[in-house]
């Protein structure tokens, strides 16, 4: 349908059908030149008290698909990555309304509870885990809401529905599955083999790792410092300034600081690859670079390092740790999480209490940091009445 085109025929059918009186009309009426969610969301809810469906209004399927498409190919302050996933999210719905003879012929935007609960009961039964389930609903959720429809998920059928899925996947023992930790252990022997090479490539790589572990960073914060968010300290550590960060919502920067052992390695590779501190011009501002072929030099392009470079990184590191390993002795591969996983797990090796360990991941709850340390939480207190026990 072109929204450029006022359909006076479709609204006096609309009018004969329904009996509408014109100021009914009037409040139905989408101005194609003034297109914004709020003025559809009316638009649905005086079609809902009126009992017409919402794509019999003249403008309104038209409508939300241009604020549908904006919306999947921009996802208004979404980064790129969750961008990704929100399309990711909505497509395998609108795949399941295309292949159910139930649904094909339903509207999948706005979307019944009823369907939203079917489609979680298909994706239970096609073994899709909880985690992927939980995207694929904020995908349905965020959809519907920016594009002013009223959001299915809300449903209280669907909230039970979805209660349902978790519940059975947890009887059934599918249990979330976490990065292989990049530790303490692993990070002694990449010290041993690579501190001392000569390659650009390598250096950045163990920097980026220690640096990583030591200030349990997210891919996201770690790629996104820049030589202006350092600074030296006299006691020889490094203040890390975060400006972006998963969690923070007070507005308020993050800081971490690093040891004076990390601030070494990043040094020394920052000392092989020709970079200064005072190297804070727009034309090359992070301090983790992509490197030139052979690791000879850095590229000076103004880009982040990006996600598909640092599982390069981490898939030679993780080749370097298992050298010699027979292969049912191999774990999975490593991560972007790895270092952020290893730390907590060795702090909670060493006894460290929760709350500091919250503090230095920057978690706003315990539930993932507790996730991570299953199994590793020393905290000895059975220990010693079993150990009481038997030296009776």
């Amino acid at each position: 349908m072109n929204i450029s085109v006022y359909d006076k025929e479709k609204f006096e059918l609309l009018r004969n059908h329904y009996g509408l009186i014109p100021a009914q009309l009037h409040n139905l009426y989408l101005d194609p030149n003034d297109l914004e969610v709020e003025h559809i969301t009316k638009a649905v809810e005086k079609a809902n008290e009126l009992g017409i469906p919402i794509y019999e209004i003249p403008h309104m399927a038209a409508a939300v698909e241009v604020l549908l498409n904006d919306f999947l190919n921009n996802g208004s302050n979404h980064r790129s990555r969750s961008i990704k996933r929100l399309n990711d999210g909505w497509k395998a719905f609108v795949k399941f309304f295309i292949n159910e003879d139930k649904w094909k012929n339903h509207s999948y935007i706005p979307a019944k509870p009823k369907a939203v609960c079917d489609y979680i009961e298909y994706r239970y039964n096609n073994g899709i885990h909880r985690n992927t389930l939980k995207l694929e609903l904020w995908a349905i959720r965020a959809v519907h809401r920016a594009t002013g429809m009223p959001d299915p998920t809300m449903a209280k059928s669907v909230e039970s529905a979805v209660g349902k899925f978790i519940t059975q996947q947890a009887l059934d023992e599918r249990f979330i599955k976490q990065a292989t930790p990049l530790g303490y252990d692993a990070i002694t022997l990449l010290l041993q083999k690579w501190r001392y090479s000569c390659n650009i490539t390598t250096r950045r790589n163990l920097a980026f790792i220690v640096t990583a572990y030591e200030g349990l960073f997210r891919y996201s914060e770690i790629a996104n410092i820049k030589m202006k968010h350092l600074k030296l300290r006299d006691d020889g550590s490094l203040l890390v300034t975060l400006p972006i960060t998963k969690t923070n919502h007070s507005g308020d920067a993050d800081v971490v600081v690093l040891s004076k052992h990390t601030r070494n390695l990043i040094e020394e590779y920052m000392l092989l690859a020709n970079i200064s501190y005072k190297d804070t011009s727009e034309e090359s501002p992070y301090l983790f670079k992509p490197v030139s072929a052979w690791g000879k030099e850095i590229k000076t392009n103004n880009k982040i390092l990006m996600h598909n470079s640092i599982m390069t990184l981490l898939k030679n590191a993780h080749k370097e740790i298992y050298k010699g390993f027979d292969k049912d002795e191999i774990p999975k591969a490593y991560t972007s999480h790895s270092m952020r996983v290893g730390a907590a797990q060795d702090m909670f090796k060493r006894g460290v209490e929760l709350s500091r360990i919250m503090k230095a991941g920057r978690w706003s709850s315990s539930s993932m940091p507790m996730r991570y340390g299953r199994g590793h939480i020393a905290d000895g207190a059975t220990t010693e009445i079993l150990q009481s026990l038997f030296e009776k």
